[in-house]
């Protein structure tokens, strides 16, 4: 099912989240985890890159 919404890497991009949440957060339990964990992981995203651009503006 999931595989069919996805659109990065023909459908190969949740893959990638799976390895960026075992490496920075935890392996996701099921699939509502596997949601929850990485909106998680794209909030702190976010919250780097934001604080990343405050700190180099002039």
């Amino acid at each position: 099912m999931m595989k069919a919404h996805q659109k990065f890497l023909a459908g190969e991009g949740n893959e990638r989240l799976k390895f960026y949440l075992d490496a920075r957060l935890r392996p996701a339990k099921d699939l509502a985890d596997f949601v929850y964990l990485t909106q998680v992981n794209q909030a702190q995203a976010i919250d780097m890159a934001a604080r990343h651009h405050r700190a180099v503006r002039r």
